[in-house]
């Protein structure tokens, strides 16, 4: 029976399907300028497009990268984009990238040092280089991992050991049946990531002690200390430095206090947050943080290294070690000259070398480099903010931290509606979240390409999308007018709510005209008037001190919160008819002439076409003498 042997992978040529692969990275990575941000395939197509079955023989390798990169494509979300600004991801820098790829061809092992010597000596130097720029303290131990939930899982294993060795037991060789219990004392508006480590280590939700937390989201210190006063035994404050939706921190100095007052561990999850310390204008968010005892963040995140890249901090070396270490008589440990074993410090046996692409991040921006990236996404996120505040009926929920914006429109519909309009269009991507029990849209800037004209093209889809909605809400609930007060308002004058205004609008200009841009929008509310009361010079000026000079937004009235009922002020109707012009000497107009009014025309047109009984005109309705007109 003859067997069918293919020819070995390592006969063919690398460089060939390598050549090939860059090509098509840096056309994608070209092409993220023009393309739509969201992805353009379902999950079916995708099935369609990736499916089948497994192949019986083998195949060329450059036909199957270039069919599984035609394949991907309409399922690629362009996050490396300016423009992508949802959860808190950011892109990824040049060297890091390309680091990244040597780091794929290296195929190094990061567990034990004896299988990639370079890779554990550059997380090493990594390491000591990102305690430096984050003013940790200079004993700290360190493992790259993951993401932040790793680095969660390693801290908090940690602080489990340490606080039950201080109570006097041994966890390693105990573990927790029968162990003094543990009090977890966590902010209300955690991360979701610190329950699952906790949940990991075997500390469940009954076990945890919620701390309130303030308008913001950040933790409240002093009811931090009142928890603590109410019991006794080991125990572990879990602090936050940048709150996932607000961008707030926690009071660390002050919690630091309390944690020392009763012998606490002190964690922080500083996912993001933490790299304000990187920025001389933002360090004071982050006061105290260097008193904790760990801390948990993302490199993938505001230092644009590519997924996946989390590192954990730990005060103590030796509970750190202790947790986590590992032996085994066929591994392969230590050796001349004292070498770092990545495998005492990370919880995980095999493992990539992620501090190649970290290592190159640093080495490439520098000290001031990081700074400067951190300061100008805070920026971008600032300016976005601003921007928001020109478009009918968004409200800003909180003060723009650090680079978090969040964000609604009026009821909960309405701002998922202006979100999912702005993915559809695939000029930017933003994730929706719910805080304070309501729906919310959150903006976060943490990419190193983000730039002006991706704010000002964000900018403009959102825009779009009110404008949209608006009108869309038109359609389908016309709200009437609210009742004149020319008290409050002055002589002529009503308020309406903003859709009721774009309804006048849309039945003075005729039922078919559905516009597609904002362009058409603004010129038709300009023909309307609509803008803010002027009868009265206190309204005025609170109005256009709640908006700034320029009280005008794309044609649209600037819906600022001035205390008035309603955003839009609008001038009532015109009279319901005008008597159509006569020439002098001509004949009487009659039904259907030129001479006769448009509202007449359109009246007759749809009395005609509509079912039930016919709409007379009403008195003082002008009737014409011919047939056509009985």
């Amino acid at each position: 029976m003859k067997t069918h042997v293919s020819e070995p992978l390592c006969a063919q040529d690398p460089g060939r399907v390598l050549g090939r692969t860059a090509e098509i990275a840096v056309g994608w990575l070209r092409s993220l300028d023009r393309r739509p941000v969201r992805e353009s395939a379902t999950v079916g197509e995708l099935r369609s497009r990736l499916g089948g079955p497994l192949p019986e023989r083998s195949a060329d390798p450059l036909a199957v990268v270039e069919d599984l990169a035609r394949a991907a494509e309409p399922g690629l979300v362009a996050i490396p984009s300016g423009r992508y600004f949802g959860f808190v991801i950011g892109g990824g820098l040049p060297a890091a990238v390309a680091a990244d790829w040597l780091t794929t061809i290296w195929d190094q092992c990061a567990g034990p040092y004896v299988c990639g010597p370079a890779a554990s000596v550059a997380e090493e130097v990594a390491g000591a280089w990102l305690g430096q720029l984050l003013g940790l303290p200079p004993h700290v131990s360190f493992a790259f991992v993951p993401g932040c939930q790793t680095a969660h899982l390693t801290c908090l294993a940690a602080a489990r050991q340490h606080v039950l060795r201080v109570a006097g037991w041994d966890v390693e060789e105990r573990g927790l049946a029968g162990s003094p219990p543990l009090r977890v004392l966590v902010g209300a508006q955690r991360h979701a990531s610190v329950d699952r480590a906790l949940r990991f280590l075997g500390i469940g939700r009954a076990g945890l002690t919620v701390v309130p937390a303030d308008g913001a989201a950040r933790m409240r210190a002093g009811r931090l200390r009142e928890a603590l006063a109410g019991g006794d035994g080991p125990a572990i404050i879990c602090a936050q430095a940048g709150e996932v939706n607000t961008g707030a921190f926690d009071d660390l100095d002050a919690i630091a206090d309390v944690a020392a007052e009763v012998g606490a561990w002190l964690h922080i999850d500083g996912a993001f947050g933490l790299w304000a310390a990187a920025s001389p204008a933002l360090r004071h968010l982050v006061s105290g943080a260097g008193r904790a005892d760990s801390w948990a963040f993302d490199t993938h995140k505001w230092l644009n290294v590519p997924y996946d890249s989390g590192l954990a901090y730990c005060a103590h070396p030796d509970a750190h070690r202790a947790a986590i270490s590992v032996f085994a008589d066929y591994l392969v440990l230590g050796g001349p000259g004292e070498p770092r074993e990545p495998m005492d410090w990370t919880p995980a046996f095999s493992r990539r070398a992620r501090g190649f692409a970290v290592y190159a991040a640093l080495k490439s921006l520098g000290r001031q480099g990081v700074a400067d990236l951190v300061d100008r996404t805070c920026a971008h996120a600032r300016a976005f903010a601003a921007g928001l505040a020109g478009l009918p009926g968004c409200e800003l929920l909180t003060e723009v931290v650090i680079n978090q914006v969040l964000f609604r429109f009026g009821d909960d519909e309405t701002t998922d509606r202006v979100l999912r309009r702005v993915v559809e269009s695939g000029e930017a991507w933003l994730s929706g979240t719910t805080f304070g029990g309501r729906r919310a849209i959150r903006l976060s800037v943490c990419n190193w390409q983000t730039s002006e004209d991706d704010i000002a093209r964000a900018l403009g889809a959102f825009r779009a999308a009110v404008t949209a909605c608006l009108f869309s809400w038109s359609r389908r609930r016309a709200v009437p007018p609210g009742p004149a007060s020319p008290d409050a308002f002055g002589s002529g004058w009503r308020p309406v709510p903003a859709r009721a205004a774009v309804e006048s609008t849309r039945r003075r200009l005729g039922t078919w005209w559905a516009p597609r841009s904002s362009k058409p929008v603004s010129a038709a509310l300009r023909r309307w008037r609509v803008r803010f009361p002027s009868a009265s010079a206190e309204l005025r000026e609170r109005a256009l001190g709640a908006a700034g000079a320029d009280a005008r937004c794309g044609g649209l009235g600037r819906p600022v919160r001035t205390g008035l009922e309603h955003p839009f002020m609008i001038r009532p109707p015109r009279p319901a008819w005008r008597p159509p012009r006569r020439r002098p000497g001509g004949p009487a107009p009659r039904c259907g002439c030129s001479a006769m009014s448009s509202r007449r025309r359109r009246a007759r047109a749809s009395c005609a076409g509509s079912p039930g009984p016919p709409r007379r005109p009403g008195p003082g309705w002008p009737r014409c003498a011919c047939p056509r007109a009985a």
